[in-house]
């Protein structure tokens, strides 16, 4: 029998520009308010936000990406939505110069979980966190 139960689930479609990392993370961080974990979930889904722009369609005129969150009992899972591109995203091992390409690792190193689903047409990098507590205050809109 699963006990665990969701209790929030919501989604934002963003603008596919840079800036737009830190109205997510702005926005996430409202979502979260009250989670013992939140900064590393917002630093995790920030360096998705950021791949999903500098890396596939999302990026380019017009472009978009959606943030979904879902908190339950156990995990919050965040999925990142991009509009696709003709490469998978892919955990890449950066060198110590290297000024890119470790934001994969990043999550690989704090999330409990972490996956990709899609294809070309639309990629979804998603990380799951297990929640240290049950505390969560109600969501805030952010400014």
């Amino acid at each position: 029998m699963n006990t665990e139960r969701i209790s929030r689930k919501t989604t934002r479609i963003f603008p596919g520009t840079p800036e737009q990392a830190r109205e997510a993370r702005r926005w996430l961080d409202a979502q979260l308010t009250g989670c013992p974990d939140a900064a590393d979930v917002t630093l995790c889904a920030t360096e998705l936000v950021n791949n999903a722009v500098r890396h596939s369609a999302s990026g380019r005129k017009g472009g978009n990406f959606h943030i979904n969150v879902q908190i339950s009992s156990r995990t919050i899972r965040v999925e990142v939505v991009d509009q696709g591109s003709n490469i998978k995203p892919h955990l890449t091992d950066a060198g110590m110069d290297a000024e890119h390409g470790r934001g994969l690792q990043l999550v690989d190193a704090l999330a409990s979980r972490w996956g990709i689903t899609g294809n070309h047409t639309s990629w979804t990098v998603w990380l799951e966190m297990d929640r240290e507590s049950d505390t969560l205050s109600p969501p805030h809109e952010a400014a």
